[in-house]
């Protein structure tokens, strides 16, 4: 996973790295907590196709500070199979 775009306040840059498994044993971070867990389960529907999936995690909304999400922008992911 690459984030290749950030907006706004995000836990991490654009250029951040993670690397996930068919287990989900990951080296890397794209910023932690549940925008993190997002990405990870969109990641497991992704190894093993050969495909890759853009997706936006957004940050901004009440929907976020339910789920703790404190840093009030957006990143986008790049989740792609490389197997």
């Amino acid at each position: 996973m690459l984030v290749y775009e950030t907006k706004g306040s995000s836990p991490v840059k654009s250029g951040a790295m993670m690397a996930v498994d068919g287990s989900l044993r990951s080296a890397g971070t794209v910023g932690g907590g549940s925008g993190e867990h997002a990405v990870m389960e969109l990641a497991r529907s992704v190894i093993g196709t050969g495909t890759s999936r853009c997706v936006t995690i957004d940050m901004t909304n009440d929907v976020a500070a339910d789920e703790g999400m404190v840093c009030g922008g957006q990143m986008k992911v790049l989740i792609q199979d490389v197997g």
